[in-house]
């Protein structure tokens, strides 16, 4: 891993590389890195994993304030905000479906 951090380092302060050849080649990085994802969905993945596992939480929790009326009606905003939540694919889709 320092390796990498390295030779980062190194492409960074490379004096043979003008700043446009640099951020040519970081936008390049960054738009194989957004094709990749989009193709293979594993951030995605990972956020609705991360969305069941916190709407479970909530359950749970649920389950031991059943009575409390304010701590129901904070555990189901915070359900609502989590529901509401939609990963950058999505809204990307949404984008292109628009135009």
């Amino acid at each position: 891993m320092s390796e990498f951090i390295k030779s980062i380092w190194e492409f960074i302060y490379n004096r043979d590389r003008t700043l446009s050849e640099k951020a040519a080649i970081f936008i390049i990085m960054a738009g194989l890195i957004f094709v990749g994802d989009c193709s293979t969905r594993i951030s995605y993945n990972v956020h609705m994993e991360n969305k069941i596992d916190q709407i479970a939480k909530i359950e749970s929790i649920k389950k031991n304030y059943d009575l409390d009326s304010n701590t129901m009606s904070i555990l189901c905003d915070w359900e609502s905000e989590i529901l509401r939540r939609t990963h950058y694919v999505n809204r990307f889709d949404g984008i292109l479906k628009s135009n």
